[in-house]
């Protein structure tokens, strides 16, 4: 009787039903149970992000011999992952640039090695060549990049500003032309890859602020012991704080290792830095956690960094400029700090006095540095180099505000003012670093063109947070609360009752003039240059009669739907490659390369005379 009534236990302690039971409910605690959700939608908003910069493109490219659109730099791109693949060394010094001296690749290695790995574990998993592995590799790695950068866009804005507008930024993101134009697939350069590191990097920063614990650490700044024990005790309150600073010193890293540019990101931080130590200068506050946060993500970074640029001789101007940029702004932190219970009154007159004898004395013993400091390292004051590159002049505001949609291009400088202005309520740290990245991001944006494409994560956060105030401000959920309740009225009378007027005009608002002209001009960004009248002339063909221009182009299509932005894959028939192609005909039997004559041009087609017409160049892409 025993044995039975053990069988049957047994029979019912393995019943599939309650296994299930019990697997579904350490499911829902699990974290992919608490935010599937989130998950799948982020999911599509990336999968969105992709086609779009994907799908115009492929053809043109991949069917001529993976053309790219990135302009000169994308050339010296290939060269540079050629010779990694042909010698399995980087190319550290390059005796076709600037002849016929040479000089050093100006590019870091980071990216191009990606591409060169990747390809050639493409080739070694599917057996295709090495040329065209490291050809889907290099094109592909553009929109790739570019889409995985609504993730960090999205914990942004999710850990800033809510779920909500964590999503419709990632959404807006993925749709914004200002972006798609930079990271289309065959841009085949490195801008997209630096984007996304840079937005982990400022995530990791917020987080690390956002997860300070204790507001003072040292009681006295005059006794060494209290300044030791103060030390220690905040290190072993905050370690998920300094683990967060250095994960964002490590992304940071990464942008150093793939773009010597990375400075504009230092600046970024300084800047926040200062305004945030002067937040709490007036406010009397300690700034002890933002000092060593500050200080983790910049040490680790520039430690990282230092090798590469000492090996590869990076180090004069573009390491050594901006670690005396951090120095300084230690400097500036410890002073602020360690004055914490003085009065406001009396410390900054006197720091401005000694800062100004500072730089005074610095201007006469080290000029380029002290420019360099003025300047923010040319982000903010532009030089005379900068004057003759067209990219780092101001865009033209119609490209500009269609670059990050008409409306939500207001929309973002709508929500930096509301956040700012919310400062004075809310002083966290992390709340204020939003607001100064943001808005120095926007001012970029504003003075140069090249920065638009970096500036698109802050213009979608902000934009994506005003639009779920909106959402949130005319009560779309009393829609399906309303037709939750209302069961036993009439469809028609439980609608009237669920659907107000406000409900309607915000939902003809976010279609037609949020989503609606993103999408479009997404479409428009996303379309090379070649294939524009083919595209317009499907839209045309479905334009009812009103909306068809009477002088259009029948035949071959026009550009009036579509042409607002371009880029350009230019055909092996056409000017430019067949006149390259030529070209590396030219002297073809002398060997090496670097012995044939050299090609004098201006300097933005120096890049493209060595990989594609295979002769050295005077133009120098970096003076």
């Amino acid at each position: 009787m025993e044995g039975r009534e053990e069988g049957v236990a047994g029979l019912v302690s393995r019943n599939p039903f309650k296994s299930l039971g019990n697997w579904r409910a350490r499911f829902d605690d699990s974290w992919l149970g608490r935010n599937w959700q989130t998950v799948v939608v982020l999911s599509m908003i990336f999968l969105i992000a992709l086609f779009m910069r994907s799908y115009f493109g492929y053809s043109l490219s991949v069917e001529n011999g993976f053309l790219v659109s990135g302009g000169s730099d994308s050339y010296y791109h290939q060269r540079v992952i050629d010779h990694v693949t042909s010698t399995g060394t980087h190319l550290v010094n390059d005796p076709l640039l600037n002849y016929p001296l040479g000089m050093r690749n100006p590019r870091p290695p980071l990216y191009d090695w990606s591409i060169a790995v990747t390809g050639m574990f493409i080739s070694a998993l599917t057996g295709i060549a090495i040329a065209d592995a490291v050809g889907y590799s290099l094109i592909f790695s553009t929109a790739i990049w570019g889409a995985l950068t609504v993730i960090p866009v999205y914990l942004i804005g999710q850990s800033a500003f809510g779920k909500k507008a964590g999503i419709i930024a990632a959404f807006l993101f993925a749709i914004m032309p200002g972006h798609i134009t930079r990271s289309v697939l065959s841009f085949a350069d490195h801008d997209s890859m630096v984007l996304f590191f840079g937005v982990c990097s400022f995530y990791f920063l917020l987080t690390a602020l956002k997860t300070i614990e204790g507001d003072r650490w040292v009681e006295n700044w005059k006794s060494l012991k209290s300044i030791r024990f103060g030390i220690v005790s905040y290190f072993r309150q905050n370690w998920a704080s300094i683990i967060y600073a250095a994960l964002a010193g490590i992304s940071l890293a990464a942008v150093g290792m793939i773009w010597t540019g990375y400075a504009y990101l230092l600046v970024i931080v300084l800047a926040y830095f200062l305004v945030q130590i002067l937040i709490n200068r007036f406010r009397n506050s300690d700034s002890f956690g933002v000092l060593i946060t500050f200080v983790v993500m910049l040490l680790v970074a520039f430690a990282i960094m230092a090798p590469v640029y000492y090996q590869m001789n990076y180090w004069d101007v573009w390491f050594d400029v901006p670690f005396y940029l951090f120095v300084a702004a230690i400097i500036v932190g410890v002073i602020f700090v360690a004055t914490r219970d003085y009065p406001w009154t009396l410390v900054l007159p006197s720091f401005t006095i000694l800062a100004a004898i500072a730089l005074f004395i610095l201007s006469i013993l080290a000029p380029s540095i002290f420019e360099a400091i003025i300047s923010g390292q040319g982000y903010f004051v532009k030089s005379k180099l900068y004057s003759t590159i067209s990219e780092a002049q101001a865009p033209s505001f119609s490209d500009l505000a269609l670059s990050f949609g008409a409306v939500t291009f207001w929309l973002s400088f709508a929500g930096v003012v509301i956040a700012a202005i919310k400062i004075r309520k809310n002083v966290a740290a992390y709340f204020v670093f939003i607001v100064v990245w943001t808005a120095v991001s926007m001012f970029m944006a504003v003075s140069a063109a090249r920065f638009m494409f970096n500036a698109s994560p802050a213009f979608a956060i902000t934009s994506g947070w005003v639009v779920a105030l909106i959402i949130e401000g005319v009560k779309f959920s009393d829609i399906s609360r309303v037709l939750s309740t209302g069961a036993r009225m009439g469809l028609l009378g439980l609608l009237r009752r669920a659907i107000k007027v406000r409900h309607v005009f915000a939902a003809l608002f976010l279609a037609f003039l949020v989503v609606l002209p993103n999408a479009w001009g997404a479409t428009d960004a996303a379309i090379p240059s070649e294939l524009k009248a083919q595209y317009d002339k499907q839209v045309y063909d479905i334009m009812p009669g009103f909306a068809k221009p009477a002088s259009y182009d029948v035949v071959n299509g026009s550009n009036w739907y579509f042409g607002a932005f371009a880029y350009s894959m230019p055909l092996p028939t056409q000017y430019w490659p067949a006149a390259w192609s030529w070209f590396r005909t030219v002297d073809s039997n002398i060997i090496p390369v670097s012995a044939r004559p050299a090609f004098l041009s201006w300097w933005d087609y120096g890049f493209e005379a060595i990989q594609a017409g295979q002769h050295p160049t005077v133009a120098d892409n970096f003076q």
